[in-house]
């Protein structure tokens, strides 16, 4: 019981730090495409 729950944290985890690193790129992308603007 303990380990599927440590488990499912793990994957919730995983799940954030994805989110997290594709919110990363994103920002990245837009302000590189703002500074080609200027």
């Amino acid at each position: 019981m303990k380990r599927e729950a440590a488990e499912r944290a793990f994957e919730a985890q995983a799940e954030k730090d994805r989110t997290l690193t594709r919110l990363e790129e994103l920002r990245f992308l837009a302000t590189s495409t703002k500074d080609l603007d200027d």
